[in-house]
């Protein structure tokens, strides 16, 4: 619960551009202490999704839809074995 009642509800609130929501992620994943390798491959991945968000013209979460999120595992995904494809969309 709010403790002020005058705060704007998370739903009034626009969401952050898609490099600020990578570097929340990426705090939120170093304050738990998650291993050196996972953060970089995290970073890899990351990177790699808002490199193509900015090649499809995406600057926003508010502008990701599900049809843009399967395409981009799609593609992610050609060249790759089944599991990583699964991994992805779980």
């Amino acid at each position: 619960m709010r403790e002020n009642s005058n705060d704007p509800a998370p739903k009034d609130l626009p969401l952050p551009d898609i490099p600020t929501l990578i570097h929340r992620c990426m705090k939120v994943e170093e304050d738990r202490n998650l291993s050196d390798n996972s953060m970089k491959e995290l970073r890899r991945y990351l990177n790699e999704f808002l490199a193509y968000c900015q090649s499809q013209g995406i600057s926003s979460a508010e502008e990701l839809t599900p049809s843009f999120l399967k395409t981009n595992a799609d593609q992610r995904c050609m060249d790759a074995r089944p599991t990583l494809k699964k991994a992805m969309v779980r």
